[in-house]
């Protein structure tokens, strides 16, 4: 197995240099972006926790809503056993209120009635003790005994107004809705029973309605303490929901229409200057034909989207798929977005350059126009001032080559280096598999 190794600013061959402290900036400037990447992350693990922390204020607030609706339930439970069989509280009390007002009116009958028939008694009582007194077997005695003027007039009068009233009760009595009444008084024994239970019913209404007022109130209290929740829950849900969006465009979820990560879209910016640093070298290695596009279309099955690149094809005029190119194209994109990304690091450093690059195979897959035109770029960038070197097994190279190193596998299964020309150099190197 044999391999070349090239390289040199185009002066002989010799043991490679650092410069001064270059990398140590370069190497500072790395940590500077690695900082900022971190930053980047712990600024997404902070939106994540307060993505959790309004879930668990969203959870506690739907527990406080489901206890406050199992109390309303609770109230509305005992509402229902007060009403009884009634639509509503409020119309149990209204029967309840009708029925005391009967049984008021009936109480008033009664006591007239009772009146009635104790002012009758009284008066026979009187009228029996006036006899009895004067001796007199009859009222009409009594009467005829005393038949003075005055004493006819008065009389008079009350025969008058005795046949007055009795024409108005015939009149009264004569109602048809009276003509089946009994001969016999009426018994107020049932009318009594009766006012009773209208009592006790009037009782059990003030006592329900005193159990309800209070319930009542408490049900009133409840439902200001559901709507101050719920109130709380709107403003915390919106609050989740606005964190909640701005996580998911974070992470290239909907409403992220690209499905682009932030870090994604930072780096899409790197890789559009990338990109054109990389054009300059691609059209010169290609005379012309094909052109790198930073493409943000958006990705198949839901893939991250941003950091895709499409060919553009001169001769068809259309863009196309990396996957596309030949090996020997692919290697020249790849060259070029190498020298692109020094290109962009260089400048983003201030200015320091990256003096050394080693390229690993690839030359093989190019045709000898290809290969010419490739190491007259990298030509260019050795008479730039910078170190390139190749690693292939390509033979044309040692001709284009001027400082080689040959690395060959001895018997005893290590290799050996040494350059033409000179003596050879038996220094053990790694063991080959």
């Amino acid at each position: 197995m044999r391999g070349t190794v090239g390289g040199g600013r185009g002066r002989p061959a010799g043991p490679l240099r650092r410069g001064g402290g270059q990398p140590e900036r370069g190497l500072a400037e790395a940590e500077t972006a690695e900082e900022e990447q971190r930053k980047l992350l712990a600024d997404v693990d902070e939106l994540n926790s307060a993505i959790e922390r309004a879930g668990v204020d969203r959870g506690d607030l739907l527990a406080a809503a489901t206890a406050a609706r199992e109390r309303l339930t609770q109230v509305a439970a005992r509402v229902d056993a007060a009403r009884a069989e009634y639509p509503s509280v409020a119309a149990r009390l209204s029967d309840f209120e009708c029925r005391c007002s009967v049984g008021q009116q009936l109480i008033a009958a009664q006591r007239a009635a009772a009146t009635s028939v104790g002012t009758e008694s009284r008066l026979r009582a009187t009228l029996t003790d006036v006899l009895e007194r004067n001796r007199f077997a009859s009222a009409e005695d009594a009467v005829s005994a005393n038949l003075d003027s005055a004493d006819a007039d008065a009389l008079a009068n009350r025969i008058a107004s005795h046949d007055a009233a009795v024409t108005a009760v015939t009149m009264i009595l004569a109602a048809p809705e009276l003509q089946d009444l009994p001969d016999e008084p009426v018994d107020i024994t049932v009318a009594g029973q009766a006012m009773e239970r209208l009592q006790g019913d009037l009782k059990t209404a003030d006592d329900a309605l005193s159990f309800a007022r209070p319930i009542l109130e408490l049900m009133d209290g409840a439902a200001d303490e559901v709507r101050s929740i719920t109130r709380e829950l709107v403003a915390v849900t919106s609050r989740y929901e606005m964190v909640a969006r701005l996580a998911a465009s974070v992470r290239g979820d909907a409403p992220n229409t690209m499905n682009m990560e932030l870090e994604a879209f930072v780096l899409a910016a790197e890789l559009e200057d990338i990109v054109r640093a990389a054009n300059l070298r691609l059209r010169t290695m290609t005379s012309g034909r094909y052109e790198l596009q930073h493409s943000d279309a958006l990705a198949r099955y839901r893939a991250s989207s941003g950091l895709s690149l499409k060919v553009l094809d001169s001769h068809t005029g259309e863009a196309r798929s990396p996957e596309s190119l030949s090996g020997g194209e692919k290697f020249q994109a790849s060259l070029a977005l190498a020298l692109g990304l020094a290109e962009v690091v260089t400048s983003r450093a201030g200015g320091m350059r990256l003096d050394t690059l080693f390229i690993d195979e690839g030359f093989g897959s190019l045709d000898s126009n290809t290969l010419e035109t490739t190491m007259a770029t990298l030509d260019s960038l050795r008479e730039g001032g910078r170190t390139v070197g190749l690693i292939s097994h390509v033979e044309a190279l040692r001709e284009t080559v001027p400082a080689q190193l040959n690395v060959k596998v001895v018997a005893g299964g290590w290799s050996v280096i040494d350059q033409p020309g000179q003596r050879e150099n038996r220094t053990a190197a790694s063991t080959v598999a």
